[in-house]
């Protein structure tokens, strides 16, 4: 499912990869211009990554043959707008915080500026790709209820590195309102449309 997520995924990183290089390579030598520049860098990242997210949620509410009349980018927003199950933050407050933090830890040492510039570019990264996928995963289930698909079977790649939380959900019916949240960084379980009758078949199995 995630070909185009994984694609979006390394444009977003490579232009993070320029972005963290140029603040490193013109990084003031006052707090407050530090400060400034950090949310200008920060800005920057943030700003292109909505709008891939918009693009990525609505390729796959497309490809789910969503109907057209029900898309509105606000299926994305209000889901950045949320707290992530997984973060804990919503986006932006997550994006202002890795901010603020690594401008911090600079001001602080600025010896290691190098270090704190790669480590949140990594942390940035890492963000990305949750975020990439958790949109996908906001495109598809917003397309299977336009068509008014209620219910939804949990599927997880079985390789010997799945956890026991998504090994144990693997093939559970569960209703789409009721789906429960990814378990953990970086977990790329799907789900494909099912019917009651499946659910109601699972329940009394």
């Amino acid at each position: 499912m995630y070909r185009k997520t994984d694609k979006v995924i390394a444009l977003l990183n490579k232009d993070a990869q320029r972005r963290f290089s140029s603040f490193g390579n013109t990084l003031p030598i006052d707090e407050i211009n530090i400060l400034k520049s950090a949310k200008k860098l920060y800005k920057g990242l943030e700003k292109k990554a909505i709008l891939w997210y918009n693009i990525l949620g609505r390729f796959y509410y497309d490809e789910y043959d969503g109907d057209p009349k029900f898309w509105t980018d606000d299926i994305v927003t209000d889901y950045l707008e949320e707290a992530d199950p997984v973060t804990k933050y919503v986006y932006k407050n997550e994006v202002e915080r890795k901010r603020d933090r690594m401008a911090e830890a600079i001001i602080a040492d600025r010896k290691s500026a190098d270090k704190e510039i790669r480590k949140s570019r990594r942390l940035w990264m890492l963000q990305t790709d949750r975020y990439a996928v958790a949109v996908s995963d906001v495109g598809q289930l917003s397309a299977y209820k336009s068509r008014g698909i209620k219910y939804v079977r949990w599927k997880t790649n079985i390789d010997g590195r799945e956890c026991d939380i998504c090994y144990g959900r693997n093939g559970k019916i569960y209703p789409i309102n009721s789906l429960p949240a990814k378990p953990h960084y970086g977990c790329r379980c799907t789900v494909t449309a099912a019917s009651k009758e499946d659910y109601d078949r699972q329940k009394t199995t």
